[in-house]
């Protein structure tokens, strides 16, 4: 089977021999039953890597999809959580599932093994994934506390109940320079400026202002007049009015999955750190692709039915 890549047009080449062994040991792994998540996971991300599918599939998904019915997003889970079981130290008390290892993900290994500690005592030994995100929210809290301590401009964030948010934060803080960390904190108290506002029921400044660290509005000159504006919202029809929000699809039946209140706050959140120049935490983006993942499969289903 010849198979052409169609970015390029260029005809794909046959395995070595030596990626053929490779591809047919990493196989065994998963058709073994998947006899662990982790040994799963870390043949399915070598299969990926090395592209070892692209004799006969021309995409990791469809490779995954056709050999093994499972579609993009469980092989990624599967990999992200072989990914988590791998950075904890080895004497570590380890997830025994995909779900529990999600649970750690974004975590500093150090924190993931406090956490898989706290969850087993809470539990006898009987860890499951609600034990362990139990568990991880108390081990935030505790650390928060000491970054807080060392930089008490995120106590606005700790007293919010956000203490990954302070410890994201904290490390980055901590790791800077001094010179880094100064601008690093003038960001942040405007960040914390504008979240006040929002709190206060004020609305959202102009793209040509900028916050002052007292929450009021000072002037800026605008990059360009070219800069695109983020259409408004689509209007909702009013409950019970039988009349859905506006879409490009007018005639979709009224119970069509819509995006929910959940994932339109986390795209509007991330929107506001673009205009502000702030960090994006990778666990804010992993949490966002992930709603929109399943929003993408609620969608999907529904259509299939129509």
């Amino acid at each position: 089977m010849t198979l052409v890549d169609t970015n390029t047009g260029e005809v794909i080449e046959a395995l070595s021999t030596s990626d053929r062994s490779a591809l047919e040991r990493h196989e065994a792994v998963i058709a073994a039953g998947l006899e662990t998540f982790v040994e799963v996971g870390q043949a399915l991300a070598t299969i990926r890597d090395d592209r070892l599918y692209r004799s006969t599939h021309e995409t990791f998904e469809a490779y995954c999809r056709e050999r093994w019915g499972m579609d993009r997003r469980h092989a990624n889970r599967t990999i992200e959580a072989a990914e988590v079981v791998g950075s904890m130290d080895p004497n570590a008390l380890k997830p025994t599932n995909v779900r529990q290892a999600r649970e750690l993900r974004s975590l500093p290994p150090e924190q993931a093994a406090e956490a898989m500690r706290t969850a087993h005592e809470s539990t006898g030994g009987k860890v499951t994934a609600k034990a362990i995100r139990e568990a991880r929210a108390v081990t935030a809290e505790r650390l928060s506390a000491g970054y807080v301590k060392q930089f008490p401009a995120l106590s606005f964030f700790h007293d919010r109940g956000e203490y990954e948010r302070v410890n994201g934060l904290g490390r980055d803080l901590a790791a800077m320079d001094e010179n880094e960390r100064a601008m690093r904190l003038g960001v942040l108290d405007k960040t914390i400026a504008y979240e006040q506002r929002k709190e206060r029921g004020e609305e959202h400044p102009p793209a040509h202002a900028t916050l002052t660290k007292s929450g009021s509005l000072a002037p800026i000159t605008p990059v360009s007049s070219d800069t695109p504006k983020t259409p408004s919202p689509e209007p909702r029809g009013e409950a019970g009015s039988g009349e859905g929000h506006a879409s490009s699809e007018p005639d979709a039946p009224a119970d069509r999955p819509t995006i929910s209140d959940s994932i339109a706050g986390q795209l509007t959140a991330l929107r506001n750190s673009a205009i502000y120049k702030q960090r994006v935490e990778v666990s804010e983006v992993r949490d966002l692709a992930d709603a929109l993942h399943d929003f993408a499969d609620d969608l999907e289903a529904h259509d299939a039915q129509q």
